[in-house]
Protein backbone atom coordinates (compact mmCIF):
# COMPACT_ATOMS: atom_id res chain seq x y z
CA UNK A 1 0.00 0.00 0.00
CA UNK A 2 1.40 3.41 -1.00
CA UNK A 3 1.58 5.81 1.93
CA UNK A 4 -0.36 9.04 1.31
CA UNK A 5 1.43 12.37 1.47
CA UNK A 6 0.30 15.96 1.21
CA UNK A 7 1.10 17.74 -2.06
CA UNK A 8 1.25 21.32 -3.32
CA UNK A 9 0.28 22.37 -6.83
CA UNK A 10 2.61 25.09 -8.13
CA UNK A 11 1.69 27.16 -11.19
CA UNK A 12 4.00 29.39 -13.23
CA UNK A 13 1.77 31.47 -15.52
CA UNK A 14 4.50 32.60 -17.91
CA UNK A 15 4.57 34.73 -21.03
CA UNK A 16 4.61 31.89 -23.59
CA UNK A 17 3.79 28.84 -21.45
CA UNK A 18 2.28 27.71 -18.17
CA UNK A 19 4.34 25.29 -16.13
CA UNK A 20 2.38 23.23 -13.60
CA UNK A 21 4.28 21.25 -10.99
CA UNK A 22 3.01 18.85 -8.35
CA UNK A 23 5.32 18.79 -5.33
CA UNK A 24 5.38 16.52 -2.31
CA UNK A 25 5.42 18.34 1.02
CA UNK A 26 9.09 17.36 1.40
CA UNK A 27 9.88 19.31 -1.80
CA UNK A 28 10.24 16.29 -4.08
CA UNK A 29 8.80 16.74 -7.57
CA UNK A 30 5.92 14.34 -8.28
CA UNK A 31 5.01 15.51 -11.80
CA UNK A 32 5.37 18.49 -14.12
CA UNK A 33 3.58 19.74 -17.24
CA UNK A 34 4.44 22.54 -19.68
CA UNK A 35 1.60 24.00 -21.75
CA UNK A 36 2.72 26.44 -24.43
CA UNK A 37 0.59 29.07 -26.13
CA UNK A 38 0.96 31.72 -28.81
CA UNK A 39 0.69 35.46 -28.29
CA UNK A 40 -1.55 37.65 -30.43
CA UNK A 41 0.38 40.41 -32.24
CA UNK A 42 -2.04 42.39 -34.44
CA UNK A 43 0.47 45.26 -34.85
CA UNK A 44 4.24 45.55 -34.29
CA UNK A 45 3.58 47.28 -30.95
CA UNK A 46 0.61 45.20 -29.76
CA UNK A 47 0.93 41.95 -27.79
CA UNK A 48 -2.17 40.29 -26.34
CA UNK A 49 -3.49 36.96 -25.14
CA UNK A 50 -6.99 35.73 -24.36
CA UNK A 51 -7.47 35.25 -20.64
CA UNK A 52 -9.20 31.96 -21.43
CA UNK A 53 -6.00 30.76 -23.13
CA UNK A 54 -4.13 31.18 -19.85
CA UNK A 55 -6.87 29.41 -17.92
CA UNK A 56 -7.15 26.51 -20.37
CA UNK A 57 -3.37 25.98 -20.31
CA UNK A 58 -3.51 25.81 -16.52
CA UNK A 59 -6.40 23.36 -16.65
CA UNK A 60 -4.66 21.08 -19.16
CA UNK A 61 -1.52 21.13 -17.01
CA UNK A 62 -3.40 20.20 -13.84
CA UNK A 63 -5.12 17.29 -15.60
CA UNK A 64 -1.76 16.09 -16.96
CA UNK A 65 0.10 16.15 -13.63
CA UNK A 66 -2.78 14.31 -11.97
CA UNK A 67 -2.62 11.65 -14.68
CA UNK A 68 1.17 11.34 -14.53
CA UNK A 69 1.44 11.24 -10.75
CA UNK A 70 -1.69 9.19 -9.96
CA UNK A 71 -1.95 11.29 -6.79
CA UNK A 72 -5.39 11.44 -5.18
CA UNK A 73 -7.04 14.86 -5.43
CA UNK A 74 -7.56 14.76 -1.65
CA UNK A 75 -3.79 14.74 -1.13
CA UNK A 76 -3.40 18.10 -2.93
CA UNK A 77 -3.77 20.60 -0.12
CA UNK A 78 -2.82 23.94 -1.68
CA UNK A 79 -2.19 25.86 -4.91
CA UNK A 80 0.35 28.68 -5.30
CA UNK A 81 1.03 30.91 -8.31
CA UNK A 82 4.14 32.42 -9.86
CA UNK A 83 3.10 34.90 -12.55
CA UNK A 84 4.46 37.19 -15.24
CA UNK A 85 4.41 40.86 -14.31
CA UNK A 86 2.39 43.74 -15.82
CA UNK A 87 0.10 41.64 -18.06
CA UNK A 88 -3.46 42.60 -17.11
CA UNK A 89 -7.10 42.22 -18.12
CA UNK A 90 -10.15 44.43 -17.41
CA UNK A 91 -13.26 42.51 -16.29
CA UNK A 92 -16.93 43.49 -16.09
CA UNK A 93 -19.33 43.28 -13.13
CA UNK A 94 -19.95 39.62 -13.96
CA UNK A 95 -16.20 38.90 -13.68
CA UNK A 96 -15.84 38.30 -17.42
CA UNK A 97 -12.93 39.75 -19.45
CA UNK A 98 -13.93 42.78 -21.51
CA UNK A 99 -11.06 42.29 -23.97
CA UNK A 100 -7.88 40.26 -24.44
CA UNK A 101 -5.27 40.62 -21.74
CA UNK A 102 -2.57 43.13 -22.70
CA UNK A 103 0.81 41.45 -22.27
CA UNK A 104 3.80 43.13 -20.60
CA UNK A 105 5.70 43.09 -23.93
CA UNK A 106 3.07 45.40 -25.48
CA UNK A 107 4.33 48.93 -26.31
CA UNK A 108 1.24 50.61 -27.79
CA UNK A 109 0.93 53.17 -24.98
CA UNK A 110 3.96 55.37 -25.74
CA UNK A 111 1.91 58.56 -26.00
CA UNK A 112 0.13 57.77 -22.73
CA UNK A 113 3.45 57.02 -21.02
CA UNK A 114 4.70 60.42 -22.17
CA UNK A 115 1.59 62.13 -20.76
CA UNK A 116 2.08 60.48 -17.37
CA UNK A 117 5.83 61.13 -17.43
CA UNK A 118 5.31 64.86 -17.87
CA UNK A 119 3.08 64.86 -14.80
CA UNK A 120 4.88 62.44 -12.49
CA UNK A 121 8.51 61.89 -13.52
CA UNK A 122 9.89 65.35 -12.77
CA UNK A 123 12.47 65.19 -10.01
CA UNK A 124 12.16 61.41 -9.88
CA UNK A 125 8.80 61.64 -8.09
CA UNK A 126 7.28 58.47 -9.58
CA UNK A 127 10.55 56.59 -8.88
CA UNK A 128 10.37 57.46 -5.19
CA UNK A 129 6.74 56.32 -4.99
CA UNK A 130 6.80 53.17 -7.13
CA UNK A 131 10.47 52.13 -7.31
CA UNK A 132 10.32 52.13 -11.14
CA UNK A 133 12.93 54.40 -12.70
CA UNK A 134 10.64 55.92 -15.34
CA UNK A 135 7.17 55.65 -16.79
CA UNK A 136 7.18 53.51 -19.93
CA UNK A 137 4.49 51.95 -22.20
CA UNK A 138 5.02 48.56 -20.51
CA UNK A 139 3.36 49.54 -17.23
CA UNK A 140 -0.37 48.89 -16.68
CA UNK A 141 -0.91 52.56 -15.76
CA UNK A 142 0.12 53.64 -19.27
CA UNK A 143 -2.11 51.00 -20.84
CA UNK A 144 -5.15 51.81 -18.72
CA UNK A 145 -4.82 55.40 -19.89
CA UNK A 146 -4.55 54.02 -23.47
CA UNK A 147 -7.81 52.09 -22.95
CA UNK A 148 -9.45 55.26 -21.60
CA UNK A 149 -8.42 57.23 -24.69
CA UNK A 150 -8.89 54.52 -27.33
CA UNK A 151 -11.48 52.03 -26.02
CA UNK A 152 -13.93 54.20 -24.05
CA UNK A 153 -16.66 51.54 -23.92
CA UNK A 154 -14.30 49.08 -22.28
CA UNK A 155 -13.00 51.75 -19.90
CA UNK A 156 -16.57 52.69 -18.92
CA UNK A 157 -17.57 49.07 -18.28
CA UNK A 158 -14.42 47.94 -16.46
CA UNK A 159 -15.38 46.80 -12.98
CA UNK A 160 -11.84 45.65 -12.07
CA UNK A 161 -8.34 45.67 -13.53
CA UNK A 162 -6.59 42.39 -12.71
CA UNK A 163 -3.05 41.12 -13.22
CA UNK A 164 -2.55 37.51 -14.32
CA UNK A 165 -2.16 36.17 -10.77
CA UNK A 166 -5.24 38.10 -9.65
CA UNK A 167 -7.30 36.71 -12.53
CA UNK A 168 -6.25 33.11 -11.85
CA UNK A 169 -7.12 33.48 -8.15
CA UNK A 170 -10.49 34.99 -9.09
CA UNK A 171 -11.27 32.03 -11.36
CA UNK A 172 -10.36 29.62 -8.55
CA UNK A 173 -11.91 31.35 -5.52
CA UNK A 174 -14.26 34.09 -6.71
CA UNK A 175 -12.18 36.64 -4.76
CA UNK A 176 -10.32 39.67 -6.14
CA UNK A 177 -6.96 39.91 -4.37
CA UNK A 178 -3.43 40.97 -5.33
CA UNK A 179 0.01 41.13 -3.68
CA UNK A 180 2.90 43.58 -3.68
CA UNK A 181 5.59 41.80 -5.68
CA UNK A 182 3.39 42.11 -8.78
CA UNK A 183 1.73 45.42 -7.92
CA UNK A 184 4.95 47.44 -7.70
CA UNK A 185 5.34 47.68 -11.47
CA UNK A 186 1.75 48.77 -12.14
CA UNK A 187 2.80 52.39 -11.40
CA UNK A 188 -0.31 52.91 -9.26
CA UNK A 189 0.91 51.19 -6.06
CA UNK A 190 3.11 52.93 -3.48
CA UNK A 191 6.05 50.67 -2.68
CA UNK A 192 6.77 52.19 0.75
CA UNK A 193 3.23 52.70 2.13
CA UNK A 194 2.02 49.53 0.34
CA UNK A 195 -1.20 51.31 -0.59
CA UNK A 196 -2.68 52.54 -3.87
CA UNK A 197 -1.12 55.75 -5.22
CA UNK A 198 -4.23 57.94 -5.20
CA UNK A 199 -2.74 60.68 -7.35
CA UNK A 200 -1.98 58.22 -10.14
CA UNK A 201 -5.45 56.66 -9.87
CA UNK A 202 -6.93 60.15 -10.26
CA UNK A 203 -4.82 60.73 -13.38
CA UNK A 204 -6.07 57.45 -14.87
CA UNK A 205 -9.68 58.07 -13.91
CA UNK A 206 -10.06 54.88 -11.87
CA UNK A 207 -10.84 54.24 -8.19
CA UNK A 208 -9.52 51.82 -5.55
CA UNK A 209 -12.80 49.90 -5.90
CA UNK A 210 -11.68 48.93 -9.41
CA UNK A 211 -8.58 47.23 -8.02
CA UNK A 212 -8.17 44.06 -5.94
CA UNK A 213 -7.82 43.80 -2.19
CA UNK A 214 -4.13 43.93 -1.22
CA UNK A 215 -2.76 40.81 0.52
CA UNK A 216 0.68 39.46 1.35
CA UNK A 217 2.58 36.88 -0.72
CA UNK A 218 1.91 33.31 0.33
CA UNK A 219 -1.32 34.22 2.09
CA UNK A 220 -4.28 31.81 1.99
CA UNK A 221 -7.16 33.34 0.01
CA UNK A 222 -9.74 30.58 0.30
CA UNK A 223 -10.81 27.18 -0.95
CA UNK A 224 -11.53 26.30 -4.57
CA UNK A 225 -15.02 27.09 -5.80
CA UNK A 226 -16.99 23.86 -6.09
CA UNK A 227 -17.53 24.36 -9.82
CA UNK A 228 -13.83 25.11 -10.41
CA UNK A 229 -12.74 22.11 -8.36
CA UNK A 230 -14.93 19.91 -10.54
CA UNK A 231 -13.52 21.51 -13.72
CA UNK A 232 -9.93 20.91 -12.60
CA UNK A 233 -10.46 17.49 -11.05
CA UNK A 234 -9.39 18.74 -7.61
CA UNK A 235 -10.94 18.72 -4.16
CA UNK A 236 -13.05 21.78 -3.22
CA UNK A 237 -11.13 21.78 0.05
CA UNK A 238 -7.90 22.74 -1.77
CA UNK A 239 -6.56 26.05 -0.43
CA UNK A 240 -5.58 28.73 -2.96
CA UNK A 241 -2.77 31.07 -1.91
CA UNK A 242 -1.43 34.33 -3.26
CA UNK A 243 1.89 33.84 -4.98
CA UNK A 244 4.49 36.23 -6.36
CA UNK A 245 6.06 37.83 -9.39
CA UNK A 246 7.82 35.07 -11.31
CA UNK A 247 11.25 36.62 -10.79
CA UNK A 248 10.69 37.05 -7.04
CA UNK A 249 9.48 33.45 -6.84
CA UNK A 250 12.50 32.27 -8.84
CA UNK A 251 14.92 34.13 -6.56
CA UNK A 252 13.26 32.55 -3.52
CA UNK A 253 13.42 29.14 -5.18
CA UNK A 254 17.22 29.31 -5.41
CA UNK A 255 17.47 30.58 -1.80
CA UNK A 256 18.25 34.16 -2.84
CA UNK A 257 16.34 35.62 0.12
CA UNK A 258 18.59 38.00 2.04
CA UNK A 259 20.73 41.08 1.37
CA UNK A 260 24.16 40.31 -0.07
CA UNK A 261 22.85 37.62 -2.41
CA UNK A 262 22.22 37.81 -6.15
CA UNK A 263 20.59 35.61 -8.78
CA UNK A 264 19.94 35.69 -12.52
CA UNK A 265 17.15 33.99 -14.42
CA UNK A 266 16.58 33.61 -18.15
CA UNK A 267 13.05 32.85 -19.31
CA UNK A 268 11.04 34.94 -21.75
CA UNK A 269 12.90 37.78 -20.01
CA UNK A 270 16.41 37.86 -18.57
CA UNK A 271 16.27 39.21 -15.01
CA UNK A 272 18.53 39.89 -12.06
CA UNK A 273 17.40 40.04 -8.43
CA UNK A 274 19.23 41.20 -5.31
CA UNK A 275 17.24 41.22 -2.03
CA UNK A 276 17.19 44.33 0.17
CA UNK A 277 15.97 44.87 3.73
CA UNK A 278 14.70 48.36 2.84
CA UNK A 279 13.98 50.26 -0.39
CA UNK A 280 17.23 51.68 -1.79
CA UNK A 281 16.69 54.23 -4.54
CA UNK A 282 19.57 54.49 -7.01
CA UNK A 283 20.62 58.19 -6.91
CA UNK A 284 21.34 58.01 -10.64
CA UNK A 285 17.86 56.63 -11.33
CA UNK A 286 19.00 53.52 -13.20
CA UNK A 287 18.24 50.50 -11.00
CA UNK A 288 14.57 49.74 -10.15
CA UNK A 289 13.57 48.56 -6.68
CA UNK A 290 10.70 46.09 -6.30
CA UNK A 291 8.71 44.72 -3.40
CA UNK A 292 9.79 41.19 -2.45
CA UNK A 293 8.01 38.10 -1.14
CA UNK A 294 8.95 38.43 2.53
CA UNK A 295 6.89 41.06 4.41
CA UNK A 296 8.45 44.54 4.34
CA UNK A 297 11.36 43.38 2.18
CA UNK A 298 12.53 44.57 -1.23
CA UNK A 299 14.79 43.65 -4.13
CA UNK A 300 16.88 45.47 -6.68
CA UNK A 301 15.44 44.03 -9.85
CA UNK A 302 15.83 44.72 -13.53
CA UNK A 303 15.12 42.77 -16.69
CA UNK A 304 15.39 42.80 -20.45
CA UNK A 305 14.14 40.55 -23.22
CA UNK A 306 15.78 37.11 -22.95
CA UNK A 307 14.41 33.86 -24.34
CA UNK A 308 11.88 35.74 -26.48
CA UNK A 309 14.79 36.89 -28.67
CA UNK A 310 15.92 33.30 -29.21
CA UNK A 311 12.38 32.23 -30.06
CA UNK A 312 12.09 35.06 -32.62
CA UNK A 313 15.43 34.05 -34.14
Amino acid sequence: MVESMNHILAVDAGTTASKISLLKENGELAAISTQEYSLITPTPLSVEIEAETLWNAFKRGVIEVLRKSKVSKDEIKAIGISAQGETFVPIDVNQRPLRNAIVWLDNRAQEEADILSRRFDEGGRSFKVTGQVKIVPTWPASKILWIKRNEPDIFRNASKYLLVEDYMILRMTGKCVAEGSLLCSTMYWNITTRRWWDEMLDALGITPDQLPEIRGSGEAVGELLTSTASELGLSPRTIVSTGALDQAAGATGVANIKPGMFSENTGAALAICAPLDKPIFDPKGRMPVHYFIKPASYMAHTFTTGGMVLRWF
